[in-house]
């Protein structure tokens, strides 16, 4: 078949449009899809980048904070651990007071301390000889050279040394009740 020139021209011009939309179908469209794909990663990305940079500007002090709060929460606990064993001594003080009928009126419970307490020795007055003293010791069963707790004294009794530290609280109680009562209660407590 014979193509004339007007044919030829026709047929060049649909095949050049035909090869440029297949192009564009083929390789251009998919490159732009691409483009626009790898643009929202980038996108996504740099919100990402900047939320972990936000979030270690903030971080910049996290170790203060850390340590600030980790006083504070002790300082709560020990508040808390304190109130806890005075509620506990003020129960155990109400409950011999309910043991022994004596009514609490009021009472009032200092927060726990450490107290010194020094040792008391009594000096006898009494004049008495080398002999009464070693009586003294073979009827309480000890000899006074033998005391542990500390050095004798001129009369035998021994004389201790050291003061003791223990925790203590202070306990305050307006109560009434029969004076048996009250006995019992200060045995028991």
């Amino acid at each position: 078949m014979k193509l004339n020139y007007r044919d030829k021209v026709l047929l060049t011009t649909v095949a050049v449009i035909l090869v440029w939309v297949i192009g564009i179908m083929l390789f251009i469209k998919p490159a732009i899809e691409n483009v626009n794909t790898a643009q929202s990663s980038l996108d996504e990305v740099t919100v990402t980048l900047s939320d972990l940079q936000n979030q270690i500007d903030q971080d910049k002090d996290l170790q203060q904070r850390i340590d600030d709060s980790y006083k504070k929460v002790s300082q709560v606990s020990a508040n808390f651990y304190d109130y806890q064993l005075a509620q506990d001594a003020t129960q155990t003080v109400d409950d011999l007071l309910a043991k022994d009928t004596i009514e609490n009126s009021s009472m009032t419970i200092t927060t726990y301390s450490v107290s010194v307490l020094s040792p008391y020795a009594y000096v006898s007055t009494e004049a008495s000889t080398d002999m009464d003293i070693k009586v003294d010791d073979y009827g309480n069963g000890s000899v006074a050279a033998d005391t542990t707790e500390g050095t004798a004294t001129d009369d035998g009794t021994a004389a201790v040394s050291s003061d003791v530290s223990i925790g203590s609280y202070t306990i305050n109680v307006a109560f009434s009740g029969s004076m048996e009562n009250l006995k019992n209660f200060c045995e028991k407590l």
